[in-house]
């Protein structure tokens, strides 16, 4: 490939999504723990960590996308080596439609479904050995028993396009890569917070209300979630990228917290408890009481937990928010 200059040494990852919320967290922690990485994106950011090259590909462009994995899976290891580096390519997806508000019945779902399996299926073709994607807890039934989410027992009925295609693509995927002899690993996020969290989505909704002085309107906050970190998450997704574990696991803190108590913390890290007004919205249709995670194989079988108390995440957001604040219609 033209122009492009070969990442340090180390097992090679190609990574979709590195420029989102999530992937911004990950990339700089795999280049740090030595992985060579190649973003697929359609821009090239700014700044780019030391060890990670970006190839400019648009997703949606199929054939496109298989060649380029071809190319990169052909790069020699080093310099002045002429042997491709296939045998040990890895790939993190994270790429979906993520636009608050939208995704979750947005018709874009069928698309990133379809190059989803394209993507798949040209790194098999190219030799790759491990294939990591990111899923979301909306692939679980949300109003069952007592609301926590086990990977092989609780039942997998979506109620949104999002949730389905989300699980179509793992279920498809975890088939074809038995089949042709690769890894796969999927990774079922609950709620992900912090730095660079979209205004829209609760926290950062909370923090950036609470540290601009406008008052932060809530639902009556008695459902129970299981927020995370991203910077957790991301830890978590570099250990799972780099283990041998396949199939599906939750990545969550396995820490409920009921929602009121988050956002009255929240009012208390900004100093602003005053402003916090629960109970002034209604919770939206079909809104689960309680969505929470097992994390049993995460702690077993990954062996990984959380490092991010609630409290400090929150104070390294609203750190965030103080410098990124933005106008949101009361």
């Amino acid at each position: 490939m033209r122009g492009v200059r070969l990442p340090q040494e180390g097992p090679t990852v190609l990574v979709t999504g590195g420029t989102g919320f999530i992937g911004r967290r990950v990339v700089p922690r795999l280049a740090a723990a030595g992985w060579r990485v190649w973003l697929l994106s359609r821009g090239t950011p700014s700044e780019l960590p030391a060890g990670v090259s970006v190839c400019e590909v648009d997703l949606f462009d199929q054939p496109r996308v298989r060649q380029v994995v071809a190319e990169l899976a052909a790069l020699p290891s080093r310099p002045g080596e002429t042997q491709p580096r296939n045998s040990g390519l890895h790939a993190l997806h994270l790429a979906w439609e993520a636009t608050p508000g939208v995704f979750w019945k947005s018709p874009a779902n069928l698309d990133w479904l379809a190059a989803s399996v394209n993507l798949l299926r040209a790194f098999a073709d190219a030799g790759g050995s491990r294939f990591v994607g990111v899923g979301t807890c909306a692939e679980y039934a949300w109003n069952h028993a007592d609301g926590t989410c086990h990977e092989t027992h609780t039942p997998r009925t979506p109620a949104t396009l999002y949730g389905r295609c989300k699980l179509a693509f793992a279920e498809v995927a975890e088939t074809f890569c038995r089949d042709r002899g690769l890894w796969f690993a999927w990774g079922r996020v609950f709620a992900p917070y912090g730095p660079g969290e979209p205004p829209q989505k609760l926290v950062g909704a909370i923090l950036n209300d609470l540290l601009a002085g406008r008052p932060t309107r809530c639902s009556d906050g008695t459902q129970w979630r299981d927020y995370l970190h991203v910077d957790d998450l991301a830890a978590a997704l570099e250990q799972l990228l780099g283990s041998p574990l396949a199939g599906t696991l939750n990545l969550a803190s396995g820490q409920p917290v009921r929602v009121a108590d988050l956002v009255r913390l929240a009012g208390e890290v900004c100093g602003r408890p005053d402003l916090v007004r629960l109970g002034d919205l209604t919770s939206p249709p079909g809104d689960p009481p309680r969505l929470l995670a097992d994390v049993s194989r995460l702690r077993e079988e990954l062996n990984w937990r959380p490092a991010i108390p609630l409290e400090e995440g929150l104070r390294q957001s609203a750190a965030w928010w103080r410098q990124h604040l933005v106008d949101r219609p009361g």
